[in-house]
């Protein structure tokens, strides 16, 4: 880590701090008059990771929870999984033996036994895409004028195929380069033993 890196994390560590001792002040005011002031601009923190303005320590606690609640996290279309999260087929509810896909209107891919459906399910893993940590499965729910599609994890837009959001995401979503692995060293090895006479 070189020196100005140490100096930029010794200034961020400090803003945190008065932040803190900020929202603290106000905290202690809250608890003592009972009362809800507005909150002071200043205390307005827009987080790098989230994205949001957060104002008080409770909406950071709300927000954190949210995003590791893969239910309301980003609100990402259904589409988009996390990697290792499978997708299930989800029971039709006029006839309890039958079973949709969660990615298609029964329009699309009727409501069948379930051994068909995880086949079907099994087509759209072939064509789905990865990116970060995501994986974006093909959309037949009919989402726009657009029949199947798929969404971007990051963004509103859709594509039409797998080629175009993949250009998208490389080209409006780029990842971060990942950090190289550090240089091994390989065991010096002894010098041989000469060969007894």
């Amino acid at each position: 880590m070189s020196a100005d890196d140490k100096v930029e994390i010794i200034q961020i560590l400090r803003d945190i701090k008065s932040k803190v001792q900020e929202n603290s002040t106000m905290l202690k005011k809250i608890l003592k008059d009972n009362t809800v002031p507005e909150v002071p601009s200043s205390t307005c923190v827009p987080s790098k990771n989230l994205k949001l303005p957060l104002r008080t320590f409770e909406d950071v606690a709300r927000t954190e929870m949210e995003l590791k609640n893969t239910t309301t996290r980003k609100k990402y279309h259904i589409t988009i999984q996390r990697r290792g999260q499978e997708p299930q087929p989800q029971r039709y509810l006029a006839d309890t033996n039958l079973f949709t896909c969660p990615f298609c209107t029964s329009q699309i891919c009727k409501p069948r036994q379930y051994h068909q459906i995880v086949a079907h399910i099994a087509g759209h893993k072939i064509r789905a895409t990865e990116y970060g940590g995501y994986v974006i499965y093909s959309c037949g729910l009919g989402c726009g004028q657009k029949a199947k599609h798929f969404h971007c994890c990051q963004c509103p837009q859709t594509y039409i195929n797998k080629a175009a959001i993949k250009r998208h995401l490389c080209s409006f979503h780029p990842l971060p380069p990942a950090a190289p692995d550090p240089p091994r060293e390989t065991p010096s090895l002894p010098p041989a033993a000469p060969d007894p006479p």
